[in-house]
């Protein structure tokens, strides 16, 4: 039988769901657990810290639920356990009356079990697992006298009798579990130290924990899945300036809540995308993904809707105000259309007035100019679609020591680093570490992280600010100074172009493309490789990969006219590249699906590696982003957008034109380079 994995140390968010009937509105059924402050411990060492979120997660759950999703807000539909209430036993007797006897009833339902607390790992009791041990929930007395943590095992048990009487099946758990890692202050992660109080004979915790794929298999493959991490990193909590004022959220729970309240008709791939914009700002090392089925609409049988849309809420001659802004991904630079009133689908060009570029951006609502003069009038009943919430024009933030005051550089490295910096478009230095994305410092490392080996040369290295470890497994010998400061620049602007090309998104295209991860088995015959295998990759988007495992892409044109593509590689060594053959683009007929060649092999360093699908309807030459700082770009609006985000240190800002949205699109598959 295949079995359904739980896995909380990459599953920080975890949805499953498998929705009947989509084109019925069923009734929704819902167990929300909460937990901020844990039972006294029966030892300090396994003591769940107190958290500040979960109630505030659950209060916006219920409310996407009760509100964007129409579910009643009855005791009948919601049973809500928080604190002392949520008892190991209390959880999983509540499971079965909530869920499975209302199932029961009426298995065309959705039922819900939601959970925001800490997770943790225990050591594998049963054998069941590769890496020797179980991901496990913490309940409220789990680290108290008698009691013990909610295990997968335990987890899938529940979800196999739900499942006897429904396949609408939700779970949403936003809690996780990681190592010593350091962290920014700010942050708290929803982890818990180790269960090891039934530590098997023998059992040996590996180092690292990494994806198991091919439990998704088979019958499970209406699973679907939005993780709110990879794997060995942290889902954070921190204090959000929400509508209502400052309100301590999970980043995944809020950024998703965010995005579905704005657009519920997204699927599990298109949510995990979007919260990801939220995330990522505020986390850079914790990433975001969906496993299953998804391409799955989610709660996929609430019925048709209208195409959602941004309102607008000023107008003025030259610029409007949208509703809509950092907690929709929205940042300064992102480019938006504007649909007549009368619109009806939102897409491409038809019915379009107007693009605008936003200029300021808060939590709920941003500010955008007009990129050229509207077609017609722009109104208050005017419709707004992002068209890509990328900033090329906000420069990514370094400090030169970690938020914690640690790794600092002495006087005249720091100096150097700032004078190299000063004129760079894609980077800035700041002075408060707690407001930076990435810092620069030095230590001795070992495996990428600090250490305090005796007699050892530190190193100058780059990291996330939320994540202590060098990025990319880059560092540097402090000397020679010049070359080092040199080193470091490359680095920072590496990372910051990555992440501008990895965001570059047409949300309002027609064109309908298929991008699909392809593993492939290659066998030496005669001296020479040969495919003898080909196995695509359909149920996750963030791909667990193995150095020298070999793969392509699978591109598929399901729109009516002719396309070209390319694919942009943002590689885990920080590189930018195009790995397609032709420098305009290879061209796929309408209705056809070709590979693409040549095979690729994953290449250290481990960590996470992009590879960007453009589709453009006319031949676009993208070969300048294998060489930063080209100048010339090649003739059209979306060649320059590209190295506008590539290298905006040669950027015109009064070039900018408007797009013809009908002509291109992107798609995304990111790898997990993992040993």
């Amino acid at each position: 039988m295949t079995r359904l994995r739980l896995g909380l140390s990459t599953l920080c968010l975890f949805l499953i769901a498998s929705i009947a009937n989509a084109g019925d509105k069923p009734s929704i059924y819902t167990l929300m657990v909460g937990i901020n402050h844990y039972g006294k411990p029966v030892d300090p060492a396994y003591g769940a810290s107190d958290l500040n979120g979960p109630k505030s997660d659950i209060d916006l759950f219920k409310e996407l639920l009760t509100g964007t999703y129409e579910m009643p807000n009855d005791t009948d539909h919601v049973r809500i356990l928080l604190d002392q209430q949520a008892t190991h036993a209390n959880i999983a007797a509540a499971f079965k009356e909530q869920l499975v006897e209302k199932a029961k009833k009426d298995p065309n339902s959705v039922f819900v079990f939601y959970f925001s607390g800490h997770g943790s790992l225990a050591f594998d009791d049963n054998g069941d697992e590769g890496d020797g041990y179980d991901e496990t929930l913490v309940a409220y007395d789990s680290r108290s006298a008698g009691g013990s943590d909610i295990r997968d095992d335990e987890i899938e048990t529940w979800i196999n009798e739900l499942k006897t009487y429904s396949q609408n099946i939700v779970l949403v758990i936003d809690a996780c579990h990681s190592g010593t890692i350091s962290k920014a202050p700010g942050l708290i992660a929803r982890r818990a130290p180790i269960d090891d109080r039934q530590k098997p004979a023998g059992a040996i915790l590996n180092a690292t924990k990494q994806t198991k794929r091919g439990a998704l298999d088979g019958s499970e493959k209406a699973v679907s899945i939005i993780s709110g991490s990879m794997a060995e990193e942290v889902s954070n909590e921190d204090v959000i300036e929400t509508k209502d004022g400052r309100r301590y959220h999970g980043l995944m729970t809020y950024g998703l809540v965010q995005s579905l309240q704005h657009d519920p008709t997204l699927t599990y791939r298109q949510a995990v995308a979007a919260s990801d914009q939220f995330v990522h700002k505020r986390a850079p090392s914790q990433h975001p993904q969906a496993e299953g089925d998804i391409e799955r609409v989610i709660f996929g049988g609430i019925g048709e809707r209208q195409t959602p849309y941004i309102p607008v809420s000023q107008v003025q001659k030259d610029w409007i105000s949208v509703a809509a802004g950092e907690s929709q991904g929205i940042q300064v630079g992102a480019l938006l259309a504007v649909y007549s009133p009368t619109a009806k689908k939102l897409e491409g060009e038809t019915d379009k007035i107007a693009e605008a570029v936003v200029i300021e951006s808060g939590i709920s609502s941003s500010k955008a100019t007009f990129i050229n003069a509207p077609s017609q009038p722009v109104s208050t009943n005017a419709k707004v679609r992002i068209i890509s919430p990328y900033s090329s024009g906000q420069k990514l933030k370094v400090a030169l020591e970690a938020p914690t005051g640690q790794y600092g550089l002495d006087a005249t490295t720091a100096q150097s680093i700032r004078e190299r910096i000063k004129n760079s478009a894609l980077v800035t230095i700041v002075g408060n570490p707690r407001t930076a994305t990435m810092f620069v410092g030095s230590a001795c490392l070992a495996k990428g992280l600090p250490t305090s080996t005796p007699g050892c040369s530190p190193s100058i290295f780059v990291s996330t600010a939320d994540q202590i470890k060098a990025l990319h497994d880059f560092s540097t010998p402090i000397k020679p100074l010049e070359t080092a400061t040199a080193a470091v620049t490359g680095a920072l602007e590496s990372f910051a172009r990555q992440e501008n090309l990895r965001s570059l998104t047409n949300n309002t295209s027609p064109l309908k493309v298929g991008f699909t991860f392809i593993a492939v088995d290659v066998q030496i015959a005669n001296g020479r490789g040969v495919i003898a295998g080909q196995t695509p990759v359909t149920d996750v988007n963030v791909v667990p990969v193995k150095i020298d495992d070999n793969f392509q892409f699978q591109v598929a044109n399901n729109s009516e006219q002719d396309f070209y593509y390319s694919v942009i590689a943002l590689g885990s060594s920080g590189s930018v590249s195009i790995v397609t053959d032709a420098p305009s683009g290879e061209k796929v007929l309408a209705g056809k699906t070709v590979y693409t060649k040549p095979v690729l092999q994953a290449g250290a360093p481990y960590g996470l590696e992009s590879y960007v699908l453009l589709v453009t309807t006319s031949p676009t030459n993208l070969t300048f982003l294998s060489q930063p700082g080209a100048r010339d770009a090649g003739p059209g609006a979306l060649a320059r957008m590209v190295d506008d985000l590539a290298n905006p240190n040669i950027r015109d800002a009064k070039r900018q034109t408007a797009l013809d949205l009908n002509s291109w699109v992107t798609a995304r598959v990111d790898l997990n380079i993992h040993p």
